[in-house]
């Protein structure tokens, strides 16, 4: 039986990737019930997300959110448990969050995130958490926070050799200070961004 809804899981997967979205929702809906009751936390959580993916596709943005939230209590509790996982749940929250302007639930998503991400050792995904984030407590006007937020992210993106990732957060930080009239912080970042584009003679 395992073997026959791997194969029912792959199948799901094809006709989701190829926009068969019932046939792939019906499939989904097949092997679930088994997977719960065999509590295979991992195949549930897999299969849920999997399901929210296709909800949020077809605009069923509540929907979606129930499965991707109902998928972390599995994936949780399954040996490892799968990182990978965790973070694809917490991110599909995020992200829908975001959207919806729920500045403060994605923010914590998104802390959340930044954290799984150094356990998967996920660096880029992790600046993509720690830039968003920034974003969200912007939003709120959590100021301090956000700038502090993304001065991190550039601090990381630099350590790591991600110049591309570093380049976006400065960015990101140059158009905030310019915002806020911070001329000398602003030209700071600006110093930073010409010394980046800068060719080394070394």
């Amino acid at each position: 039986v395992d073997q026959r809804l791997q194969l029912l899981f792959a199948s799901a997967q094809i006709d989701a990737a190829h926009g068969r979205l019932q046939q792939s929702l019906a499939a989904f809906g097949t092997m679930l019930p088994y997977y719960i009751h065999t509590r295979n936390g991992t195949m549930t959580a897999l299969a849920l997300n999997a399901v929210g993916d296709v909800q949020a596709r077809l605009g069923n943005a509540h929907v979606a959110e129930q499965c991707w939230s109902s998928a972390i209590a599995p994936a949780a509790a399954a040996p490892g448990p799968p990182v990978t996982i965790l973070l694809n749940s917490t991110l599909s929250l995020g992200n829908l969050c975001l959207r919806q302007g729920r500045w403060s639930e994605a923010e914590a998503y998104y802390d959340a995130g930044q954290q799984l991400s150094t356990v998967a050792q996920d660096a880029r995904t992790k600046l993509r958490c720690i830039e968003n984030m920034g974003h969200c407590q912007w939003m709120q006007n959590k100021v301090p926070a956000a700038l502090q937020s993304w001065h991190a992210g550039a601090t990381v993106a630099g350590g790591l050799g991600l110049l591309d990732v570093r380049q976006d957060i400065l960015l990101r930080l140059r158009n905030t200070y310019a915002q806020l009239q911070d001329v000398i912080r602003q030209h700071e970042i600006e110093q930073q961004l010409v010394a980046a584009a800068t060719p080394s003679t070394s």
